[in-house]
């Protein structure tokens, strides 16, 4: 992205929070606004948990052999990645509208969405439950 006067900028999450700060996507109240960041750093930190079991190359770390692999997922999927989900759902459970923050859409919500989307493939290739936890784009009435 390159603005008129400034210098191009290509770091993923600041372009995100930018367009999310020009779609109305991010909350003006700082509290809420803290809630926001933090569900995008726990979706972060969450998915780069699986990230690393399946881009090992990308990372620059030493790729698994087939065992390793499987005990690494296992454990991704039976140990590591349950309580996290818990976690979620309990944040969201606790806010009662079905969105991150407030009662509408931010760019957290839509944060979980993407990496909700690689995040179930990447449970398929773990062979684990996919998470009870849904982000709606769309509110029911």
């Amino acid at each position: 992205m390159v603005f008129a006067t400034r210098s191009p900028t290509a770091n993923c999450g600041t372009l995100h929070l930018y367009v999310g700060k020009v779609a109305g996507l991010y909350p003006e109240d700082p509290i809420d606004a803290l809630k926001v960041d933090g569900y995008i750093d726990f979706a972060d930190d969450f998915f780069m948990q699986i990230y690393v079991t399946f881009q090992r190359k990308k990372l620059n770390l030493p790729e698994y052999n087939e065992d390793e692999k499987k005990e690494a997922r296992e454990h991704l999927a039976n140990v590591t990645l349950p309580p996290l989900l818990q976690q979620m759902e309990d944040k969201l459970t606790e806010n009662g509208t079905g969105w991150c923050v407030g009662n509408s859409c931010t760019i957290a919500d839509l944060r979980w969405y993407v990496w909700g989307a690689k995040g179930a493939s990447s449970a398929a290739q773990c062979r684990c439950d996919p998470p009870r936890v849904e982000l709606k784009l769309e509110k029911e009435s």
